[in-house]
């Protein structure tokens, strides 16, 4: 059944001399994979078309009893030139897609996330700065709509009112100070604060937020560690290296 659908290229491999496999995701689908044959060819081809974080038009040869897809048609939403022209940006765009790619299942549908990955790269490619305060807020984001909120006002053991934190480096929860046990990330009152600050705008906003770099690191790091614990797929984000190298050096 030939199918039509809008998406996010989030990884391609090599398949024989002359295709590609593919992994999409979609809006209609979710993720799925799809073989692009004769993709490297010369003349014709459409691997520049399924480079990752390329927004783009497919149709597909959908049969819902197989993994891989044929892929008939592609074509470029959006190929966001301005990312791949700074590389600090093009290292926040691929840890974006390599999150999403590492913890979603195959076919399990999200608008919700869909939108939220559209957003996040074509902003990163508009806005000339301020690209790690979007990708903190899309980690903030995304952890939410996934169902685990990191953001958390009460003390995981005495369920006091949380004014700094520590996350606990065994289960992934936030700890007050009484009942701080001194062996995960450090969360001061204004790293709290800025958590939900972040949360609570909205992405076109981002701009107003002014982060120094020292608290950036700190709320990535926190971020990141948070996620490794309740998302399955966190622990093995290649993408994070590369990032560490280009924009925390």
């Amino acid at each position: 059944m030939v199918k039509e659908a809008t998406g996010i290229v989030l990884k391609s491999i090599s398949y024989s001399e002359s295709s590609l496999i593919s992994r999409i995701y979609t809006k209609e689908f979710g993720k799925i994979s799809v073989m692009a044959r004769g993709a490297k060819k010369a003349k014709g081809g459409k691997a520049g078309m399924l480079e990752p974080m390329n927004i783009v038009e497919l149709q597909i040869n959908l049969n819902e009893s197989r993994d891989l897809q044929i892929l008939r048609e592609i074509s470029i939403i959006q190929n966001l030139s301005h990312i791949r022209s700074n590389i600090q940006k093009l290292a926040v765009g691929l840890v974006m897609v390599e999150i999403l790619d590492k913890t979603t299942q195959a076919n399990d549908q999200s608008e919700i996330l869909y939108r939220l990955i559209q957003k996040s790269l074509i902003t990163l490619d508009h806005n000339s700065n301020n690209h790690l305060t979007l990708l903190l807020f899309y980690h903030l984001q995304f952890s939410k709509y996934s169902g685990f909120n990191p953001i958390q006002d009460q003390c995981h053991q005495c369920n006091d009112l949380l004014t700094e934190a520590n996350l606990h480096s065994q289960n992934g929860y936030l700890y007050c100070k009484n009942c701080n046990y001194n062996d995960g990330i450090y969360l001061s009152n204004d790293n709290l604060s800025l958590l939900k600050l972040l949360s609570s705008t909205h992405i076109n906003d981002l701009q107003s937020i002014e982060i120094n770099s020292k608290t950036v690191q700190v709320l990535e790091k926190y971020l990141i560690q948070f996620m490794v614990f309740h998302l399955q797929g966190m622990h093995n984000i290649k993408s994070l290296n590369f990032l560490n190298e280009v924009a925390f050096a």
